[in-house]
């Protein structure tokens, strides 16, 4: 036996015994576990992107985003520092040249300034997501799994729209 063979029948191992414990751990406490979700969630199941990714191609996306998101980043330091000024950029082409991507309600002077970058986010999000759970069908054993959990509560720091 090679050591693949071993790390491999350790990790079968391994995975039985988590299940195992988890499992005991949900029926010794008599309740449902709290499930906390970020984006690996959507990366998983249908290619949904972290926040750098989501940040490269904001940058992309905008024509008064001159330079690559590597320069902002680097200018910034932090994803949302990066985001915050990605905002202020949105908020000017909304303004000026890119007027005909977004709705007619959205230039009221009581529109938040950070609108028009989440109105982009939402957009874009929305063309990533899938219409339907069945279209995920090579992981359909594990979103079967995922739709049988009744969970106590749901944490999540994502993106992703709540159905």
């Amino acid at each position: 036996m090679d050591f693949g063979e071993a790390s491999e029948r350790n990790y079968d191992q391994y995975k039985k015994d988590v299940t195992a414990d988890i499992a005991k751990c949900a029926q010794d406490a008599c309740c449902q576990p709290i499930l906390f979700i970020g984006s690996g969630l959507s990366k998983r199941y249908f290619s949904g992107q972290n926040w750098d990714e989501l940040l490269t191609h904001l940058s992309k996306a905008c024509p008064l985003i001159e330079k690559d998101y590597a320069y902002y980043k680097q200018s910034f330091g932090s994803p949302l520092d990066t985001g915050e000024e990605f905002a202020k950029i949105y908020r000017e082409w909304a303004w000026s040249s890119g007027k005909k991507h977004f709705p007619a309600d959205m230039f009221a002077d009581t529109v938040p300034a950070q609108a028009y970058i989440k109105h982009i986010i939402a957009e874009y999000l929305r063309s990533l997501t899938p219409k339907s759970v069945s279209t995920v069908k090579d992981m359909a054993t594990e979103v079967a799994a995922l739709q049988r959990i009744r969970p106590h509560a749901v944490v999540t720091t994502n993106y992703d729209q709540h159905d």
